[in-house]
């Protein structure tokens, strides 16, 4: 894991050389001190209040151990900087703007929320720099697309996305039948948020092409903590089966609960 991360940084490093071409070049040229030369630094901006935020920090920090254990890059020791988005579009612009223009990372890594990486794409096109988010939305990959030019700082390093997730959820699904258990009506209980936002639309499709019928879609803010009444949903619209993605909310709360309610699904 941690060569992984390592490799990630060592690619965001390359990529920034050809992304900085002369035409986006800055006018002028930021005072940098020879200490500031002999360092890169690694910007990470997250929800520090959370533990994927916390993820964030520590994988990265093992990554730049091991490559300053090995001599750096050319010499050069690396430094994580943080940053603490608060899981706010406004607090994380902010932050990016500090990284960039007080701190002068030279890569950012980090974002975590699609609606986050989407409302600050702007303002990644703004400070040039480059940023390795992990968000699940394609409307991140579909503006860059549209707008490359805008657009061409940001990367999306993981795998998962909206349009990979719901066949996987019947596959699932169909597994389940296929060894007796019986599964026909689906609940949807997600995040109130933009990236299960676009997977619900499509998820619902899928399931509906392949038999499946969605009773019951239920958005939960990510500050909720009773999910009593969701259950009780569920239950009354006699749900065969839970389909949960909270990553924003407080899942391990809403699973002890399910557990405790004593729902046979």
């Amino acid at each position: 894991m941690k060569r992984l991360v390592a490799f990630v940084i060592l690619c965001a490093l390359l990529t920034l050389g050809c992304t900085q071409t002369e035409k986006t070049q800055p006018t002028t040229t930021p005072t940098t001190t020879k200490a500031e030369q002999e360092i890169i630094k690694i910007g990470v901006i997250g929800p520090m209040q959370l533990r994927f935020g916390q993820a964030m920090v520590k994988g990265t920090q093992l990554a730049v151990d091991e490559i300053n254990a090995q001599g750096g890059i050319k010499g050069k020791k690396l430094v994580v900087v943080v940053a603490d988005g608060k899981l706010n579009p406004d607090v994380t612009a902010t932050e990016l703007r500090r990284l960039a223009y007080d701190e002068k990372v030279d890569v950012i890594v980090g974002g975590f929320s699609s609606g986050i990486v989407i409302a600050n794409m702007d303002t990644i096109a703004e400070i040039k720099k480059v940023w390795l988010v992990e968000c699940a939305s394609p409307t991140v990959t579909n503006k860059i697309k549209e707008d490359y030019d805008s657009y061409k700082y940001v990367f999306r390093v993981g795998t998962t996305n909206s349009s990979t997730f719901p066949p996987a959820v019947v596959m699932s699904l169909n597994f389940l039948n296929e060894k007796g258990v019986k599964v026909k009506k689906v609940a949807i209980v997600r995040d109130e948020a933009k990236w299960v936002a676009d997977i619900t639309g499509l998820l619902k499709k899928e399931l509906s092409a392949n038999g499946y019928e969605v009773v019951l879609e239920e958005a939960i803010p990510k500050d909720k903590e009773e999910f009593s009444d969701v259950l009780t949903k569920v239950q009354q619209n006699n749900a065969d089966i839970i389909v949960a993605m909270i990553a924003h909310g407080k899942a391990q709360a809403f699973l002890m609960q399910w557990k405790d309610s004593g729902l046979k699904i």
